[in-house]
C-alpha cells in the first residue's frame, strides 16, 4: 500500500509536526502503515532538519512511501503484528519556498 502528501508550512518545526499528523491520518485508513510511520517520520524529520534557518523562506515537504506484505484474508489491511512485510519505501523532498 502506498502513501503519497505535500505541504508547505512556515518553519522547521511547523514541517516536522505536520509530517507526523499527516502519518497518522495515513494510518487512519491503511493500517499497514502503523510499522512504518515512526520511521518515516524520523527520515522526514532529518530532511527537514537539514534546511538552513532562513527568516523569508517557508518550508516545502513531500512525502511518498509504500510498503509491500504477504496478502491473507485474515489480515487483508496488513495491521497485524505479525505481518511479513516484503519491501518498504520512502522518499522525502524538502526546500524553502517563499512564504505566502
Amino acid at each position: 500500500m502506498s502513501f503519497s502528501f505535500q505541504f508547505t508550512e512556515a518553519t522547521k518545526e511547523d514541517a516536522k509536526a505536520r509530517v507526523a499528523k499527516e502519518m497518522g491520518q495515513v494510518v487512519d485508513v491503511q493500517k499497514c502503515h502503523a510499522k512504518d510511520r515512526d520511521a518515516v517520520i524520523a527520515v522526514a524529520g532529518a530532511y527537514i532538519d537539514m534546511l538552513a534557518d532562513v527568516e523569508d523562506k517557508a518550508i516545502y515537504v513531500n512525502v511518498h512511501g509504500s510498503v509491500s506484505y504477504t496478502w491473507s484474508a485474515e489480515n487483508a489491511e496488513g495491521a497485524d503484528p505479525d505481518t511479513t512485510f516484503t519491501s518498504a519505501s520512502v522518499g522525502v523532498t524538502a526546500y524553502h519556498t517563499h512564504k505566502a
